[in-house]
């Protein structure tokens, strides 16, 4: 990139977009606008920026566990295709429920997906009775 008579350096970008550039915003959004959505009106997946998750909803734990199961699969296989990197770390699995149930694991790429009983998600707490308990003791 040259501005008037200083340069620097050209590197090129293997995979991504650009970190901190005006156009990242716009570019990511158009380099994420086929990540899968899983065909279920029961699965919804949010997204904002470079923040996502996914929601399955259903009247039986077991019924929605399974069909939340199928969305980080084919995200995972869509992320291996496009060589973007799922950050493990920040992935949380949270059951939002109401009625006792026994726990089902989620997996993203044979990795089991760390269970919690509250998530952060664009700076609120989310707990697993949604009474945002958890954000007003954070906050």
């Amino acid at each position: 990139m040259t501005h008037g008579a200083a340069s620097s350096a050209t590197h090129p970008i293997q995979a991504g977009v650009p970190q901190n550039s005006v156009l990242g915003p716009v570019l990511h959004l158009l380099f994420t606008a086929d990540i899968p959505v899983p065909e279920s009106t029961s699965i919804v997946t949010a997204t904002f920026a470079d923040d996502t998750a996914v929601l399955a909803t259903g009247e039986y734990y077991e019924t929605a566990t399974g069909m939340l199961q199928a969305a980080p699969t084919s995200i995972a296989n869509w992320t291996r295709k496009w060589k973007l990197v799922i950050n493990a770390r920040k992935s949380v699995h949270v059951d939002f429920a109401l009625r006792p149930h026994s726990y089902q694991p989620i997996y993203i790429e044979n990795r089991l997906i760390p269970h919690s009983t509250h998530a952060k998600y664009l700076g609120i707490f989310l707990d697993q009775r949604l009474n945002y308990q958890t954000h007003v003791k954070a906050k």
